[in-house]
């Protein structure tokens, strides 16, 4: 009984070898015309797509869906999640009231927090900025999720227009 478990198992490691092959993955073919010098290949790296370079400031400007305030964005979404989600990969220009500073984004809300923009801007535009001002920014909208109820909308690749 004992053989054959050992025989089984030794043919089931057999096959599993064999199934996945061991090949080094370079090919050796002749170069034809009667030439017997053979030719490797070798598997190319594989491929990645660049980053795209962020737009420029005027390059924004020139596509911007434009909203006229944060409240009408706010009565927009009204709540939906779905139309919220809408928005990711749109380039907005908005003006609204900066609520919060944070070292990486500054937030934009109105006084309902049924939404909250997340505006992220290098930390030396952050560091001129006040609480409670008006400003007008364009960026793209790169993720919308909920929070609490709350939805927010995070904008990278922002620049402040005024």
């Amino acid at each position: 009984m004992k053989k054959a478990i050992t025989t089984l198992l030794a043919a089931a490691l057999l096959l599993s070898l064999v199934a996945c092959g061991g090949g080094n993955g370079n090919t050796n073919t002749p170069t034809g015309g009667g030439n017997d010098t053979p030719t490797t290949t070798t598997p190319s790296e594989p491929t990645t797509t660049p980053e795209p370079t962020p737009l420029s400031k005027d390059e924004m400007l020139a596509i911007a869906e434009e909203i006229s305030s944060l409240g009408d964005l706010t009565s927009e979404l009204n709540g939906n999640k779905a139309k919220a989600a809408s928005y990711v990969g749109k380039t907005i220009k908005i003006k609204a009231t900066i609520w919060q500073i944070d070292t990486e984004y500054i937030a934009m809300s109105t006084n309902t927090n049924i939404l909250v923009l997340r505006v992220y801007l290098p930390l030396d535009e952050l560091a001129n900025l006040k609480t409670m001002t008006n400003i007008t920014i364009v960026g793209e909208v790169t993720e919308s999720y909920d929070e609490n109820g709350v939805i927010h909308l995070n904008i990278k690749n922002a620049y402040i227009t005024d």
